[in-house]
């Protein structure tokens, strides 16, 4: 036979099998992703928030090529872990490492829901109390929107270190710019974010 013929066959039989094996190894990943999920919310019960961390991170980084935005949700938990387990060092290692990877892969261009999760990022540490870090991550992630030609964020707050704990009730909602808990409006038209300083109008 030919060795054109058996190169043909091989291709082939590469092209049958390729939706199966991409199939198995989507529900394998599923698989995993469940099993970890159900391991994350059992060690952020028990307060391992550590562990938990370190879960997140190992999930984000199955995505971290296929799919950068997924690899940022599990990202963001995990950035959440750290803060819970105050551990802000990792946190923002965590958020760097998001930031790169959507600089990199040009999402931090195409999707603003990415930005959004930035920023979101930012409101967190800011809540926390984490002041200075907040500050420097948000100058961090402005100057890869300018190399992107992208307008900067507006979380440039004057908070006090010891951010105020978000009051919640009926009236309470987030702040679209940093993600922080919004104060009650009391009818009010404005309502100030007490974490990053922006104006929100009522709708």
């Amino acid at each position: 036979m030919p060795k054109d013929l058996f190169s043909e066959i091989g291709k082939g039989a590469r092209w049958i099998a390729q939706p199966v094996v991409g199939a198995n190894q989507r529900w394998q990943r599923s698989r995993r992703n469940n099993q970890a999920l159900d391991q994350v919310f059992s060690l952020d019960r028990d307060g391992k928030y550590t562990e938990a961390a370190a879960v997140y991170t190992r999930m984000a980084d199955e995505f971290i090529v296929d799919n950068p935005l997924i690899y940022q949700l599990y990202s963001h938990d995990s950035f959440r872990m750290w803060l819970k387990a105050k551990d802000v060092h990792n946190a923002l290692r965590q958020a760097d490492a998001v930031l790169r990877v959507l600089s990199d892969t040009g999402w931090i261009v195409r999707s603003t829901d990415a930005v959004d999760d930035l920023s979101k990022m930012v409101g967190e540490l800011y809540v926390g109390g984490y002041v200075t870090e907040a500050g420097a991550l948000s100058d961090e992630i402005n100057q890869q929107l300018k190399a992107h030609g992208v307008p900067p964020l507006k979380v440039s707050p004057e908070t006090p270190a010891a951010a105020a704990t978000p009051r919640a009730g009926p009236s309470a909602s987030i702040c679209p710019q940093c993600g922080g808990s919004l104060p009650f409006s009391n009818g009010d038209d404005e309502i100030r974010c007490p974490y990053c300083g922006s104006i929100i109008h009522a709708a």
